[in-house]
């Protein structure tokens, strides 16, 4: 049985049984200097368990904001040893569609990430030297960069409710690949849309 890891080169892999990584990881800015480390790969699992518990609690938290949170937070705890950016963004749009923003699906969420990315990782250093003199993961920064440089240029597109004709609209513009269509053709056909 051939499964998605069997791609991934023998340092990206997991070991049998672990659900995340099992030794540090770091990221190295433009210099070679390094500009985040993810935490110690021991207190991962119960970081991970109250991470989801957090993601999954009903707080009354504005669904915007908390996913902002989730985002910052998959990319600080770096739970893969790849990846991560990836999972932060997709998990963040998966939020946002569980929390009833369906239409972000067809919002160039990661375009918008990258013509302000320099803003992106300003903000996300800003928290960790905040951190490093307080001692306090203060994610406002991070909040403060999904306001300005992402929602705030959703524009009118989220009002549209019709999933369907927004699809189609999309697609017809060329904003949708090929492998995109027919994801969105199995969950469709698999799982349906609901209300």
């Amino acid at each position: 049985m051939m499964t998605v890891g069997d791609f991934f080169d023998e340092e990206n892999k997991l070991l049998k049984g672990n659900s995340y990584r099992y030794d540090c990881v770091h990221i190295q800015d433009l210099a070679g200097e390094i500009a985040h480390m993810g935490i110690n790969c021991d207190n991962l699992p119960n970081a991970m368990k109250n991470f989801v518990k957090f993601i999954n609690t009903n707080d009354g938290m504005n669904e915007l904001v908390k996913a902002s949170i989730i985002h910052f937070y998959i990319a600080y705890l770096h739970p893969y040893f790849d990846g991560n950016g990836r999972m932060a963004r997709f998990v963040h749009l998966w939020y946002l569609v569980q929390q009833g923003f369906s239409n972000t699906l067809f919002i160039p969420f990661s375009s918008y990430i990258m013509k302000s990315v320099k803003k992106y990782y300003e903000a996300y250093t800003l928290i960790e030297e905040n951190q490093k003199i307080t001692g306090v993961i203060d994610v406002t920064p991070f909040i403060i960069y999904f306001a300005e440089n992402v929602y705030g240029k959703f524009e009118n597109r989220e009002i549209c409710v019709d999933v369907f004709d927004l699809f189609k609209q999309a697609l017809s513009k060329g904003e949708i690949t090929a492998k995109e269509e027919q994801l969105w053709q199995f969950v469709v056909a698999n799982y349906g849309i609901s209300d």
